[in-house]
């Protein structure tokens, strides 16, 4: 059987490596609460799109532990929340969905990968959008406040 293939009709794989420390401008997309592996808490899982600069449309992950029989882990989790609910001008919400769509600012760390894992970024701050600074060796054009594209978001 022959085969023909043409891999310029094919868009190429995005590139998953782990970012480099930073500060990236973020919509969370996506939030999910899920009971961990061990049936023993829960966490609310994030995912956070990058809207602007060299690394626009990649996506992180963010878990906050607000359930766990670890109660350091709560409390980072709920410290990293109330990061978030104020970097997106939400002081007080009744499910996560409604910091969605909501430009901030994620601050990055580049993480080294150990014992067969591959290298990953941790999310250690959330700040307002204005703060951005996207501290990595790039140049971006800044954001628009008042520039909206077709879909309605600004940064689209």
């Amino acid at each position: 059987m022959e085969l023909i293939f043409d891999a310029g009709t094919v868009v190429e794989d995005t590139d998953f490596a782990a970012l480099p420390n930073g500060e990236y401008p973020c919509i969370v997309k996506e939030s999910e609460f899920k009971e961990n592996k061990a049936g023993t808490g829960k966490y609310l899982n994030l995912r956070l799109d990058i809207i602007d600069g060299q690394y626009k449309g990649r996506v992180i992950f963010d878990r906050l532990n607000l359930q766990n029989k670890n109660e350091i882990a709560v409390e980072i989790a709920k410290k990293q929340l109330a990061g978030l609910c104020r970097a997106a001008g939400k002081i007080k919400i009744k499910d996560s969905s409604e910091l969605h769509n909501i430009p901030v600012t994620v601050r990055l760390t580049f993480k080294k990968g150990t014992n067969g894992y591959d290298d990953s970024n941790d999310v250690k701050k959330y700040l307002p959008f204005a703060s951005a600074t996207q501290s990595t060796a790039e140049t971006t054009t800044p954001f628009a406040a008042n520039s909206e594209s077709s879909d309605g978001m600004p940064w689209s």
